[in-house]
């Protein structure tokens, strides 16, 4: 199976997440370890490994293991996946602008719900897809966000038509070297870039599902996973 990288996202310190659209099928497919390990920062390919944005993936065989909402996951070998090089530009966002769809809802479907003021998900076991990419209609902000309990975070103000909500952006790109710690330099010229571009196509995601609070049940968080530009 061979992928085009879209979706490269932080996670805990020292551990990534990324996905990318099979070339063959023009769907999603999210690379997982078996056994529950987690994909580490060795395999960015500033560190000597494989995946970086835009980069065509050659997985080898692959075992799909979907359950809802996380229907993209296929476990592969680390080890025998390489790197075949890197998608040209314009390509790259034809790809992303085949698969952008105009709400959120079509992405992820209609157990969507809002949560709150600012943040939507899905519970536990539905939801049809937990990858996608979005073409707002509306001009999304960037901004800081400090919370007592998680320090600073990066987050995006989107509005798809029917919901104004303001979820985490996960974007690699967009933290310093220890992948968890937002680099203001870099967010704060995104976000002018965001204020100017001609284009713009949102990779969203839906987190493994866990619970904010001991009396809070768990759910799959939607997230930005990647901002991507053109013009």
């Amino acid at each position: 199976m061979r992928i085009v990288v879209n979706h490269l996202t932080r996670m805990e310190k020292g551990y990534i997440c990324t996905a990318g659209i099979d070339e063959m099928t023009g769907r999603h497919v999210r690379p997982v370890l078996g056994g529950g390990i987690r994909l580490g920062i060795n395999l960015l390919a500033e560190h000597g490994g494989i995946f970086r944005m835009g980069e065509r993936i050659e997985l080898g065989k692959t075992m799909p293991k979907p359950h809802l909402p996380e229907v993209e996951d296929h476990v592969f070998n680390a080890n025998r996946a390489v790197a075949i090089g890197r998608l040209g530009a314009d390509d790259f966002w034809k790809l992303l602008s085949n698969l952008a769809r105009s709400t959120l809802v079509e992405i992820f479907g209609p157990d969507l719900q809002r949560i709150g003021f600012s943040s939507a998900g899905t519970s536990v076991g539905k939801g049809i897809a937990s990858l996608g990419c979005w073409a707002p209609s509306v001009r999304p902000a960037l901004h800081l966000q400090t919370r007592a309990e998680h320090g600073e975070e990066i987050h995006l103000r989107i509005h798809d038509g029917a919901w104004e909500l303001d979820p985490r952006v996960t974007d690699i790109r967009l933290y310093e070297n220890d992948h968890c710690t937002p680099d203001a330099h870099l967010v704060e010229e995104m976000a002018g870039r965001l204020e100017n571009a001609e284009e713009i196509i949102l990779c969203l995601g839906l987190t493994r599902a866990w619970s904010p609070g001991p009396n809070q049940k768990p759910m799959h968080w939607l997230q930005v996973t990647n901002i991507h530009l053109r013009g």
